[in-house]
């Protein structure tokens, strides 16, 4: 006889519906919490969300249509724009926080073979700024080099606001990476396809997404670097289990 398996989604709705009913429950607990206006806006947006089921399975059919390099070319593109754009307009061409002060006088040092810089006058001036004075007078910033140094290119050429939207497209592909290895260790790459291309567009329009991006800071490209990370080790052990 034949053991049987357990199928992973089925037990997970069998979960979530005993968790909805819970849920209920407790809410109704409290007559105070379900007045009857409650229930009436409830059962018009169930029936909505069945008026617009159509709807829902069009705009699936759309997301689902352009070749999956097209729609993360494009994603990546407008997620570069609106980052320049932030960029120009809200930031105008300068870096906010001084954390990314910091960031960007480190970026140029390492551009320019050093770590440190030579205090400028007054020093006093430049304290409690993320900056320490080292023994040999020169101000060195306390960040670890690892962000500064993918600056450090950008400072060279003389456009280090260009990382912004660099790394803006570096979020997009780790992104659309890490949807893929979810999908394919879930065994469902097509769902997996869906939720990615779903989770790319919701995100483009986060206005956090646009200043964190704009903004010199390292929390974006600490992101990417860790969804392309999660996105290999899912596919390693995914291909392990293949293998075995």
């Amino acid at each position: 006889m034949a053991t049987p398996t357990l199928d992973p989604r089925r037990s997970l709705r069998v979960v979530g519906t005993a968790a909805a009913v819970a849920w209920v429950a407790l809410a109704l607990s409290t007559k105070a919490a379900w007045p009857l206006a409650g229930f009436v806006v409830g059962a018009v947006v169930g029936a909505a969300g069945f008026a617009v089921a159509p709807v829902g399975r069009a705009i699936v059919r759309a997301l689902m249509a352009p070749p999956r390099w097209a729609f993360v070319a494009v994603c990546a593109a407008t997620a570069a724009g609106i980052t320049w754009w932030t960029v120009g307009h809200a930031m105008r061409g300068l870096p906010l926080s001084i954390d990314s002060g910091a960031y960007l006088l480190q970026a140029r040092a390492l551009a320019h073979g050093s770590f440190g810089v030579t205090a400028p006058h007054p020093a006093q001036a430049f304290g409690d700024r993320f900056l320490l004075e080292g023994p040999d007078q020169r101000l060195y910033g306390i960040f670890p080099p690892g962000w500064p140094l993918a600056l450090a290119p950008f400072a060279a050429i003389g456009r280090p606001m260009l990382a912004g939207p660099a790394v803006a497209v570096l979020m997009v592909l780790a992104q659309a990476a890490l949807g893929r290895a979810m999908g394919e260790a879930a065994g469902d790459e097509d769902a997996g396809e869906l939720a990615m291309r779903a989770s790319l567009l919701l995100s483009l329009a986060s206005i956090g997404r646009a200043l964190e991006t704009a903004d010199l800071l390292s929390h974006a490209f600490v992101a990417a670097l860790a969804a392309f990370a999660l996105a290999g080790a899912l596919r390693i052990a995914s291909h392990t289990e293949t293998m075995i």
